[in-house]
């Protein structure tokens, strides 16, 4: 389960980080972009992407950094604006977030210029509940399939448990109890054959005919 959950996690980073480059093509930014305008371009190249839960578009200012999020919620989607200074990133950097239901992968792709300045930053986070999800799937596919299992085991083992034990215990309980009965002419004695503890006692019993 574990594994299989893993390995979803991994394709939806890969499909976030290709949806950032792919953002980052779409967008074309031009020192003089104001946030509201950067705001339609963002929704805009957003139309293509599924599974973002949410992107941020850090712009490089001289003084704050303009920062435009677009957050998908119960609401539907939500647009914001805000200042902040910014630790933009050299290159690529992904990392899961939020616990349960709330996991996500945030990738954060840097925005260079023609002179390899980071001129912005685009922020996206894609949700890993589908990933969640797979994996209490095949955690209860597993269980059941273990639990199947056992029964089958637990069922195989009484019937040959019967068949090698208790049918040749029963049928020499019958030739014992003929003997106590002292109908000796009509006993047969079953299991003489067997090079097992029943053979054996089988054996004894016919010796003493």
């Amino acid at each position: 389960g574990r594994g299989a959950s893993a390995a979803v996690e991994s394709a939806i980073r890969d499909r976030t980080v290709e949806g950032a480059r792919t953002i980052r093509a779409d967008l074309v930014l031009s020192s003089d972009l104001d946030a509201a305008r950067a705001a339609d371009r963002l929704v805009t190249a957003l139309r293509r992407q599924r599974g973002i839960r949410s992107v941020e578009l850090v712009m490089r200012r001289p003084g704050p950094d303009d920062v435009v999020r677009v957050h998908y919620g119960p609401a539907g989607q939500e647009i914001a604006f805000e200042q902040r200074d910014y630790p933009f990133p050299a290159q690529t950097e992904s990392e899961v977030i939020g616990e349960g239901e709330n996991r996500a992968w945030l990738v954060t792709l840097p925005v260079k210029d023609s002179f390899a300045h980071t001129v912005a930053a685009i922020r996206l986070e894609a949700g890993l509940a589908e990933a969640e999800r797979l994996g209490a799937s095949q955690r209860g596919v597993f269980f059941a399939v273990t639990g199947l299992g056992a029964l089958i085991l637990v069922g195989a083992f009484t019937l040959i448990l019967g068949r090698l034990l208790a049918r040749p215990l029963s049928e020499l309980a019958g030739a014992m109890a003929a003997v106590e009965s002292g109908t000796l002419e009509a006993v047969h004695v079953p299991g003489v054959a067997r090079q097992d503890e029943i053979g054996v006692v089988a054996r004894g019993l016919e010796s003493m005919l």
